[in-house]
């Protein structure tokens, strides 16, 4: 029996951590099933959002075949739409959910950033769950780590099922930054 019936986990998975695999594991540990929204899914080939949604969808599909197979989760991606970091987003994430998947969220599972804490309103029936740190990790170091061939440093962070993406994330991190000079 579980807790929600519905959990929803929204992140841009740039690049996609143990962090990341925790958070869900604690959603499908309280949710039936988990939709995962992959933000700025409009987003690639940029150093902070380099990798393109279908990348980052394949790299959780990787760690999770199971779960995806049997419909416990569910990824759709996630435009960003500017409205910023309020309830108004918020608003936009439940709607779009409510469209999306002819459902509605009972709890959306995060790590506690506070800007989070702002994305929605109070108005709105929903659970939030936030799930501690396991490691201090940061995807924004896990890039660099990428971008300086440190694959020892980066894969101590990551699902092994992902390791050999690496010299693919690598490719398209030297890309960009060729790219920008």
């Amino acid at each position: 029996m579980y807790k929600y019936e519905n959990g929803l986990i929204i992140g841009r998975f740039q690049s996609f951590h143990k962090g990341h695999e925790h958070i869900i594991n604690t959603a499908l540990s309280l949710c039936k099933k988990v939709f995962v929204y992959i933000g700025s899914s409009q987003e690639s080939e940029t150093e902070h959002n380099p990798f393109t949604y279908i990348f980052r969808k394949e790299l959780i599909e990787k760690c999770f075949s199971e779960e995806i197979k049997n419909k416990r989760i569910v990824i759709a991606p996630l435009k960003d739409v500017g409205i910023g970091n309020n309830s108004d987003w918020g608003d936009y994430v439940v709607k779009k959910f409510e469209k999306d998947f002819d459902a509605t969220p009972n709890v959306i599972i995060s790590g506690k950033e506070a800007q989070r804490i702002a994305w929605f309103s109070k108005s709105q029936p929903i659970d939030t769950v936030y799930v501690p740190k396991i490691l201090n990790i940061s995807a924004t170091k896990l890039r660099e780590a990428i971008l300086e061939n440190n694959f020892e440093y980066w894969k101590q962070y990551t699902n092994d099922k992902i390791w050999g993406e690496f010299a693919k994330m690598r490719k398209i991190i030297l890309e960009i930054r060729r790219n920008k000079k």
